[in-house]
């Protein structure tokens, strides 16, 4: 079975993603390429052997737009020599059913996950609202492929962030979330009192 070409016009293609340190988080959409796989019959091997043939997506920036077919995507990674190799590679759109990850080195599989909201909460590499996984890199090179499967669109924000800086968000994310539900709780109560002291029916329908 043959890919599917994302067009008639390659883009050339990106150089590798470089992953210093010293960068807390690394945008990954620059060096993507890809191809879509409209009867989801094909391997890693295949996806593998078809790299040559991965083109530039020329969708809109980190989404692929709504698709009726599979999706693999290639990202190339080199590891300096004075990287520690851990890197949380973090999809940032909940809404993906399936997301199978590999880490492929000189042609061998290092690392395998499976991503998306198929997974039961605690089946996932990381318990996170976004679907991310920790990788563990020596210094060299790798192909880093994605297949994406999902029903709905496919928005793929896809970061490549240290520890302490993938923390830091988890941690504003969740003091937004409390910043809103203290809101709504206010919201709730103030509507509760005014419907208990101005016998207005309006204020209950709001609360409820």
């Amino acid at each position: 079975m043959d890919l599917v070409r994302t067009s008639r016009v390659p883009l050339p293609i990106p150089p590798a993603l470089v992953l210093n340190d010293s960068a807390a988080t690394v945008d990954a959409w620059p060096a993507v390429t890809l191809q879509y796989d409209s009867d989801a019959k094909l391997s890693l091997a295949d996806a593998l052997a078809a790299l040559p043939a991965f083109e530039r997506p020329q969708t809109a920036y980190s989404t692929l737009g709504l698709r009726k077919k599979v999706a693999w995507l290639h990202i190339p990674l080199e590891v300096p020599a004075n990287s520690d190799g851990e890197w949380i590679l973090d999809i940032d759109y909940t809404l993906l059913n399936r997301i199978d990850v590999d880490v492929v080195s000189n042609g061998m599989v290092i690392q395998h996950a499976v991503l998306g909201n198929t997974q039961q909460f605690a089946d996932r590499p990381i318990q996170s609202r976004s679907h991310s996984v920790m990788l563990e890199l020596k210094p060299g090179r790798y192909d880093l492929i994605l297949r994406v499967d999902t029903l709905g669109s496919m928005i793929l924000p896809i970061t490549l962030a240290k520890l302490s800086a993938f923390h830091n968000r988890a941690i504003n994310e969740q003091m937004l979330q409390g910043l809103l539900a203290s809101l709504a709780a206010c919201l709730l109560l103030y509507s509760l009192l005014q419907w208990i002291g101005m016998r207005e029916s309006l204020y209950g329908k709001y609360a409820c």
